[in-house]
C-alpha cells in the first residue's frame, strides 16, 4: 500500500507544480501582454512624433526654397542695379561732355551771333 501512497504524491506533487507552472505562466502572459500594449502605445505615439516632424520638415524645406529663390532674385537685381549705376554715370559724362562741348561752341560764337 505504501507504493499506492507515494504514487498519490507523486501525483499531487506533479499537480502543485504544474498548477505552479502554469500559474508562473498566466502571470507572464499578462505582464508580456502588458508590454506589448506599452510598446504598441510607444510605437503610435512616436509615429506620431514621427509625422509631425515630416510635415515641419516639408514646411521648412520650402521655406527654404523660397529664401534661395529670394537671394537669387536679390543677386541678380544687385547685378542689375550696378549695371544701371554704370550706365547712369556714362550717360551723365556723355551729358557733361556735350554741355562743355556746346558751352565750348557757344563761348566761341561773336557776341552778336548768340543774340
Amino acid at each position: 500500500m505504501e507504493f499506492g501512497n507515494e504514487l498519490r504524491l507523486l501525483k499531487e506533487n506533479a499537480v502543485t507544480f504544474l498548477t505552479t507552472v502554469k500559474e508562473g505562466r498566466n502571470m507572464e502572459c499578462k505582464k508580456f501582454r502588458t508590454e506589448l500594449r506599452e510598446v504598441k502605445f510607444r510605437i503610435n505615439m512616436l509615429m506620431s512624433d514621427y509625422l509631425e516632424l515630416k510635415e515641419k520638415n516639408i514646411a521648412l524645406q520650402k521655406q527654404v526654397y523660397v529664401v534661395k529663390s529670394s537671394q537669387v532674385e536679390f543677386g541678380n537685381l544687385k547685378h542689375e542695379i550696378g549695371r544701371l549705376q554704370k550706365d547712369m554715370d556714362k550717360n551723365a559724362e556723355k551729358n557733361m561732355k556735350e554741355a562743355l562741348e556746346s558751352l565750348e561752341v557757344s563761348e566761341s560764337l561773336p557776341v552778336n551771333v548768340i543774340s
